[in-house]
């Protein structure tokens, strides 16, 4: 079986990715009531699920006030460790310099919806590659 790298873009619509290397990408956007039952449904041991840091700062009071992103993150972190799966916390720039949307077109791993949170999370995907697996990120990017 593949390992599969799974992205996470936590808020009060959460956008999900799922790669299982080599073999099929899918992503979602769901709400705050879907996100759990289907992470429990596809999380395996040995995953690697990347989630993306949400910081609080003067900047992100001002627009909003995401206490969804914050408890979406520690579900999805409890669920990692009951499920024995790799999580990893990632801030959003790097990835989303990895994963632009002309990378993600090339991939055709890309979604058009309102607030690109299914984008956002095919980019966490692609950093997970970088970090974890270097051979099959470099495949997919062709280098």
């Amino acid at each position: 079986m593949s390992r599969r790298y799974i992205g996470v873009d936590p808020g009060l619509v959460t956008g999900i990715a799922v790669y299982e290397a080599g073999v099929r990408f899918n992503s979602y956007e769901l709400t705050r009531g879907q996100i759990m039952g289907f992470l429990r449904q596809i999380v395996c041991e040995g995953d690697i699920v990347v989630v993306e840091r949400y910081v609080i700062s003067a900047q992100t009071i001002k627009k909003t006030r995401q206490n969804d992103a914050m408890q979406v993150t520690g579900a999805v972190q409890e669920l990692c460790r009951e499920k024995s799966a790799h999580f990893i916390l990632h801030e959003p720039a790097p990835a989303k310099r990895i994963g632009s949307n002309d990378v993600l077109k090339a991939l055709k791993w890309d979604r058009i919806t309102k607030d690109n949170h299914a984008n956002d999370a095919a980019a966490l995907v692609l950093m997970g590659l970088l970090k974890t697996n270097h051979t099959e990120y470099a495949r997919l990017i062709g280098l």
